[in-house]
């Protein structure tokens, strides 16, 4: 009974390449997000007390503040794949410290599956009709599976980075007949 528990469950995570590039840029937006913070405030409290010409610096700090903390909660990011009992959950790890659910699947609800260059890919990942995960750090490669699948409400392009265990779970139990013939020759010569 044990070995088949452990056959059913496999946890991966999937790091950036250039680790350290990532670390040190989010590191650089975190200080230039507290400074422009105190900026801020101190236009702010200008503004109020001293003359009404600091608004424009204010609101123009803020709005910077802002796009500072976007690019800075999407450059340090890792994601974990879990495979549990036939299904398919990715998680995204926050500067290696907050987990948000980020795409979920069943394998029995792949429509189609192959890589970047598989027709399907082409063909549909500009399509608004489906939403697309990408779910790696990276660059997408022609290892790395993408997957055509049918959601609870709508249809999702999901994209994964290649780790030859995971993919053979996800191979285990779905068909062989939604994969594309020319990924499955390169991932086996792989």
């Amino acid at each position: 009974m044990s070995n088949n528990s452990s056959s059913s469950f496999l946890e991966v995570s999937i790091g950036p390449k250039n680790e350290k590039k990532q670390k040190t840029t989010y590191t650089i937006l975190f200080y230039l997000n507290i400074a422009l913070i105190v900026l801020s405030i101190g236009c702010f409290i200008n503004a109020f007390y001293v003359s009404n010409l600091f608004w424009f610096p204010f609101a123009l700090l803020l709005f910077f503040d802002i796009v500072v903390s976007v690019f800075k909660r999407k450059c340090y990011n890792f994601y974990d794949y879990a495979f549990i009992l036939g299904s398919v959950r990715t998680h995204v790890v926050i500067n290696n410290k907050k987990s948000k659910p980020f795409a979920y699947f069943d394998c029995n609800k792949i429509l189609q599956a192959g890589n970047v260059n598989s027709d399907f890919y082409v063909r549909n990942s500009y399509n608004k009709q489906y939403k697309v995960y990408v779910a790696t750090p990276n660059e997408l490669t022609e290892y790395d599976p993408i997957f055509l699948v049918q959601g609870e409400k709508e249809v999702k392009i999901i994209a994964l980075q290649f780790n030859e265990k995971f993919l053979s779970k996800i191979l285990s139990c779905s068909s062989l007949q939604k994969f594309d013939r020319d990924y499955l020759k390169l991932i086996s010569n792989k």
